[in-house]
């Protein structure tokens, strides 16, 4: 797809979802082939969906478009996702990539590099040592005492095998 991050929500899990706006269901000799799908909101482009997606609903406008991590899409409807899903605002996670503790971290607040490097079950000395940088450098920016410049997270993002994107904060330079 090509657009901008879908709005992200909590539950159990974080997820990413689009509210549906209009709904075209495609027919091939009368054999159901899937729909595609309008969204709320400016940037986000139509998908075409499988004919199996959405099994055990029918599809309405105002429903959601819902996908879990690994990338598992589904349907839900408007009822059921606005009473088991918060909207998050601010740092957002590439659920589609990333383990849901990664990204439950990050929507709680830890520092995305702690976060990552946690995950890897490294110190704060492993990953200064691993990316060339200072350990107070990294200290200092899990701590939010000072934003590292560019071209430092992205050592401490090749060190971490992310993008640095998963690595800068909302308003991050």
């Amino acid at each position: 797809m090509n657009q901008r991050e879908m709005p992200r929500y909590k539950c159990l899990n974080v997820v990413h979802a689009l509210k549906i706006s209009h709904i075209k269901h495609r027919y091939q000799d009368k054999q159901y082939m899937g729909a595609t799908l309008r969204f709320e909101g400016e940037g986000f482009d139509s998908i075409d969906t499988p004919p199996s997606f959405g099994l055990g609903h029918d599809l309405h406008v105002g429903g959601y478009y819902v996908v879990y991590w690994p990338g598992y899409k589904t349907y839900l409807p408007a009822e059921d996702f606005k009473e088991g899903y918060t909207r998050i605002f601010g740092h957002c996670i590439d659920v589609s990539r990333h383990p849901p503790s990664v990204a439950h971290a990050i929507a709680a607040g830890v520092h995305p590099i702690k976060v990552f490097r946690d995950h890897k079950g490294w110190t704060q000395r492993g990953l200064a040592m691993k990316s060339c940088c200072a350990q107070n450098t990294i200290w200092s920016a899990e701590t939010r005492i000072r934003k590292p410049y560019t071209r430092t997270l992205q050592k401490i993002a090749k060190a971490l095998d992310v993008e640095v994107r998963d690595l800068q904060e909302t308003g991050a330079k």
